[in-house]
């Protein structure tokens, strides 16, 4: 008896499992390749000549006013991607050049103002934000006049998708 019990409810599991994924519909799943909210896409060029891309030594990305460091790399770096802040109009960033050198570590401080707007990507999916007519302010700390930022180019309006670089970066 207790074999044909043990039977019954194995037989019901399989099926319970097998009408679960008939059940189951394809906006029930977020596919891997699904846009999600972008990284904002960000290269690095010679102000001598604008073509060129130009490394950036021993460079650290830090969220204004904490230790959250969002990019670190100890060799050079020409291109990064960061993250914005969804909940708020602007994000603040500390951009440390030479990083951990005493004498010649440089803080410039990137400010990024835009308008986040969420948009609807599935329901499996739920919500992505995009950032509508970024602007970016550059300013040092302490009124510190050696910028090592010299200049910057928006290359897109709207930061909408991460695999398109939306912004130059001059030093």
């Amino acid at each position: 008896m207790q074999n044909i019990l043990n039977k019954i409810f194995i037989g019901s599991l399989i099926l319970s499992s097998f009408f679960g994924i008939l059940g189951c519909e394809r906006d029930d799943i977020c596919a891997a390749d699904t846009p999600t909210t972008p990284l904002m896409s960000i290269e690095f060029y010679n102000n001598s000549n604008r073509t060129q891309q130009k490394n950036v030594p021993d460079f650290q990305v830090r969220l204004l006013g904490t230790d959250n460091v969002l990019f670190s790399s100890v060799q050079n770096s020409n291109a990064i991607t960061i993250p914005l802040q969804t909940n708020a109009s602007s994000t603040e960033y500390e951009f440390i050049s030479n990083f951990g050198d005493a004498t010649s570590e440089n803080i410039d401080i990137v400010s990024i103002q835009y308008t986040p707007e969420d948009q609807y990507v599935s329901r499996a999916c739920g919500f992505k934000t995009v950032f509508q007519g970024f602007t970016i302010t550059i300013t040092n700390p302490d009124g510190d006049t050696d910028f090592w930022i010299l200049d910057n180019e928006r290359q897109q309006v709207n930061i909408e998708n991460e695999n398109e670089v939306h912004l130059f970066i001059y030093h």
